[in-house]
C-alpha cells in the first residue's frame, strides 16, 4: 500500500522530525520545554501517532474487505456448485419422471387392450348364445311344420308360418 502520495508523507513528516539547524541557532540556550518549538513538536508528534492509528485502521479495514471479497467469491462458488448440482438432480428427476409416465402409459394400454378382448369375448359368447337359441327354435319350428305335413305331429297349437320363423 505504498503509494506515491504516502511516499510523499513520509518523506514530509521525517523533514518535519529532523531537527532544523537554523531553529536551534535562533533559540536560547537557556530556552525551556514549555517554548513554542517544543509545544509544536510535540503537537506534530501526536499528530503523528494518530495519523499512523489512522494508518493502522485503515489497512485493517482493508484487511477485512479483502476477507469479506473471498468469504463472498466462496459464497458465490457454493451457490454456482448448488446450482450446477440442483440442474443435475432436476433433469434426473425429470428423466425418471418421464420413464415412469412411459411405464404408466404401456400399462394403460396393455390393461385397455385386455379389457376390449375380455368385453369382446363376453360378447361374442352372449351373441353365441342368442343365436344357438334362435337356432333350437327354427329346428323346433322345423320338426314342427315337417310333422304337421305328414300328419304326425300334434295338430293342436299354433303353428308358425314361415314368415314368423323368417322374423325370428
Amino acid at each position: 500500500m505504498n503509494s506515491p502520495e504516502r511516499q510523499a508523507q513520509e518523506d514530509e513528516q521525517q523533514a518535519q522530525n529532523e531537527p532544523d539547524p537554523e531553529a536551534e541557532q535562533e533559540a536560547p540556550i537557556g530556552s525551556s520545554p514549555s517554548s513554542p518549538n517544543f509545544d509544536a513538536d510535540t503537537k506534530l508528534k501526536e499528530v503523528q501517532k494518530v495519523f499512523v492509528s489512522l494508518e493502522s485502521k485503515i489497512d485493517s479495514i482493508d484487511s477485512k474487505a479483502v476477507s469479506l471479497d473471498s468469504k463472498v467469491n466462496r459464497i458465490m462458488d457454493a451457490q454456482t456448485f448448488m446450482n450446477l448440482d440442483f440442474g443435475l438432480y432436476k433433469r434426473a428427476f425429470y428423466k425418471n419422471i418421464d420413464t415412469m409416465v412411459a411405464n404408466v402409459t404401456s400399462s394403460q394400454t396393455v390393461l385397455e387392450t385386455s379389457l376390449v378382448h375380455q368385453f369382446t369375448e363376453m360378447q361374442i359368447s352372449s351373441d353365441l348364445d342368442v343365436v344357438k337359441m334362435q337356432l333350437a327354435k327354427m329346428v323346433k319350428h322345423l320338426k314342427e311344420l315337417g310333422d304337421a305335413k305328414r300328419g304326425e305331429g300334434p295338430s293342436k297349437g299354433p303353428s308358425m308360418s314361415i314368415e314368423k320363423i323368417r322374423l325370428l
